[in-house]
């Protein structure tokens, strides 16, 4: 008979900070996956002249 792998939990802080700013970020945009990328995208082209353009490689398939 095969029994489920017991899964331990341990407390780690980072992880638990990451989740909450998460969690919060999604309630901002009402967890609405297309509500927060639409706002990503607008703070992409707010801030343009400051992201770097990727190199060109020949191996990069179109």
């Amino acid at each position: 008979m095969h029994r489920p792998a017991r899964t331990v939990k341990f407390a780690n802080p980072v992880v638990d900070e990451v989740r909450a700013v998460r969690r919060a970020i999604s309630a901002e945009f009402g967890h609405d996956l297309n509500k927060l990328i639409d706002s990503l995208g607008e703070i992409e082209a707010r801030y343009r002249d400051r992201l770097i353009k990727p190199r060109r490689t020949r191996n990069r398939r179109k």
